[in-house]
């Protein structure tokens, strides 16, 4: 029996290790989530969000698609040092550029820059530093990592919000000093002669694979912009003042949680991915069977949440259901989504997003004004069902031709 038990844990560690590390990297996000929701009103809460999407939005042009890339395109420790020094350096020239911009049109966005550059380089969740680390140094460092960065993190947003009158902006202010470490930790890896180095190999891999690597990156872009969709078609129409976008991100968040168990299967799994077909399918079992037990766990979690603690959110409890309905759709469509990546069918994905981030701007336009947040909600789990089954049927015409085992 103990043998059993040992052998079920040496097989299951390294998901335990790096999912670990989600979960409290995610523990700490949802503390820092909790009691902000519970001391900001509802204005102050709806406009953090907001800066938070439009930061997360922001990085990924400011990474340039190089978490992607590193993830994607690199083999040899050279390669994942090359693209890593490479997407930095870019990614600061790229971000500085556009600085120089808005103070040349007077434009007052200058306080979002250095937001967006530490979410692009640093940040615990899809930045060039963590995909580095993923790829090069294994999920067991990643994991420290991610650790490390959630506990500065969420020190520095608490230590803002409970000491700026505008606590709206403690999402923003928090970044400027782990910006700053940031940068005096990664001077170790760069010097002149190794960014100029690493940019003239990672050239030469840019420019055979540019039309994949362009592909790669609108993907990214693509499938962000259906995720902050719904933040900013409701603030367009009804501003932060009503508490509407409280009213949606409060669920909206809570519901995140399920996709803990894909980030953890996905992150861990995604080398053997491109090895064998069989660590797919044996990922994708334990991944749906988690999803549904872990999407009822949240149910029951969020009903008694609103019903003795945030009361204030009691009446969310419907749009509650559809958003939860929708991130187990996301979840059960992660893993098809990372498959086919690994089997550079950018094209085909790329289109797919395309289809239903258009889906889900063009309903939520028209729906929102007449249903409210049930009729955006209810958007968002169409355009992800259509996700699911485009990707699902891509994947069963191919699953002959990919299987190698």
């Amino acid at each position: 029996m103990l043998e059993l038990i040992n052998n079920k844990y040496k097989q299951y560690s390294h998901y335990l290790l790096y999912g670990s590390s989600i979960v409290f990297g995610r523990g700490l996000e949802y503390l820092w989530f909790f009691i902000i929701s519970y001391y900001a009103t509802k204005q102050q809460y709806g406009e953090f969000e907001l800066y938070k999407k439009i930061i997360e939005f922001f990085a990924i042009f400011a990474s340039l698609g190089f978490p992607a890339l590193i993830l994607t395109y690199t083999r040899t420790k050279q390669e994942k040092q090359d693209f890593f020094i490479t997407g930095v350096f870019l990614s600061l020239c790229i971000t500085i550029f556009a600085a120089l911009i808005l103070i040349l049109f007077n434009a007052n966005y200058l306080f979002l820059i250095v937001p967006i550059l530490f979410f692009a380089i640093f940040h615990y969740s899809n930045s060039i530093y963590q995909a580095y680390n993923l790829v090069e140094k294994g999920s067991k460092y990643a994991s420290y990592y991610k650790s490390l960065v959630s506990i500065l993190f969420t020190v520095s947003i608490l230590l803002f919000f409970f000491t700026i009158e505008e606590k709206e902006f403690s999402i923003i202010y928090c970044t400027y000093p782990l910006f700053i470490i940031g940068i005096i930790y990664l001077i170790k890896d760069f010097s002149i002669k190794a960014v100029i180095t690493s940019f003239k190999k990672t050239k030469a891999i840019l420019k055979s694979q540019f039309y994949n690597g362009s592909v790669l990156f609108l993907t990214t872009l693509v499938n962000t912009s259906f995720l902050v969709t719904d933040v900013f078609i409701i603030n367009y129409y009804s501003g932060s003042s009503e508490g509407k976008l409280a009213d949606y991100n409060f669920p909206l968040m809570i519901a995140n949680m399920l996709l803990i168990v894909s980030m953890t299967l996905t992150n861990v799994d995604i080398e053997k991915y491109k090895q064998k077909h069989s660590y797919f399918k044996s990922s994708l079992r334990k991944n749906t069977l988690f999803t549904f037990l872990g999407a009822i766990l949240l149910f029951i979690f969020y009903f008694l949440l609103t019903k003795f603690i945030y009361t204030e959110y009691e009446n969310t409890l419907v749009v509650f259901i559809v958003i939860l309905a929708a991130k187990v759709i996301q979840s059960l469509t992660i893993p098809y989504g990372v498959y086919l990546a690994t089997k550079a069918v950018y094209t085909y994905v790329l289109i797919v997003l395309i289809v239903a981030l258009l889906f889900n701007i063009c309903f939520s336009f028209f729906l929102y004004p007449k249903y409210g947040l049930i009729g955006i909600a209810a958007v968002s789990l169409l355009g992800l069902l259509i996700r699911y089954l485009l990707y699902l049927k891509k994947y069963n015409h191919g699953r002959n031709i990919w299987r190698i085992d």
